[in-house]
């Protein structure tokens, strides 16, 4: 399907458009910039938006496939099949934020890879709790509302990130802990030492704020799906 194919195109475009650039501007991209450009647009940009298209993709195929008939024909509870949904699908963004990772690597020269590591997971940890909430969103209402809801979320949470309210937005979580990971404003703009945006205390604050938010929202929508199946 399409999914998979999003899975190979969207860390390889972060690849050609790094070393296009590289090409264009020589000498002038490094690995700075490489991280400036993978993990300061990808929380930006490109995991909430993919989000919203992945969870709606999924909704819509399993409309298309007998909306859940088929799998509630398995020995399973709606709640079960519901929560291994968004289970998979954060097994599938963590195979995206590899992805990207992986093809950063590839540029050339020795990368820092710890900070790239690090880098990468708190991308993931930081936007679980979008998952279950695109997909119930999907599933209700379909596709274009749950791309609405990311193009929105997408907005207020670069607007919002570099302020004290980005606790409060879940799509502001991933951009606000790239500021202290690769000392980017969440605009793109190098920060300043003294900055405080490079405040490293807003790591593990992120970090359980999404993990609570995402098993929250999972055990609600799940319940709701439930709901809605036995009816």
């Amino acid at each position: 399907t399409f999914m998979a194919k999003l899975v190979i195109f969207i860390p390889l475009f972060f690849a050609v458009y790094s070393l296009v650039t590289s090409y264009l501007v020589p000498g002038s991209y490094d690995w700075n910039g490489i991280l400036v450009m993978s993990f300061n647009w990808w929380p930006v940009t490109f995991l909430p938006l993919g989000y919203g298209l992945f969870a709606g993709m999924v909704a819509s195929l399993e409309r298309k496939a007998g909306n859940y008939r088929t799998l509630k024909a398995e020995v399973l509870s709606p709640r079960r099949i519901w929560l291994g949904k968004i289970g998979g699908m954060a097994l599938i963004a963590a195979v995206l934020v590899l992805g990207d990772l992986v093809c950063g690597m590839l540029q050339g020269d020795v990368p820092p890879l710890g900070v790239m590591l690090l880098a990468a997971l708190l991308c993931w940890l930081a936007t679980l709790a979008l998952i279950p909430l695109q997909l119930w969103l999907a599933t209700w209402a379909g596709m274009l509302a749950s791309i609405a809801l990311a193009a929105v979320g997408m907005i207020v949470g670069v607007l919002l990130a570099p302020t004290k309210l980005w606790i409060f937005c879940p799509w502001s979580w991933a951009s606000r802990l790239m500021c202290p990971t690769i000392g980017v404003h969440p605009n793109g703009i190098v920060l300043s030492a003294g900055d405080g945006l490079l405040d490293a205390r807003v790591i593990p604050v992120g970090i359980l704020v999404s993990l609570v938010v995402f098993v929250v929202l999972s055990m609600l929508t799940a319940l709701w799906f439930e709901r809605r199946e036995s009816k």
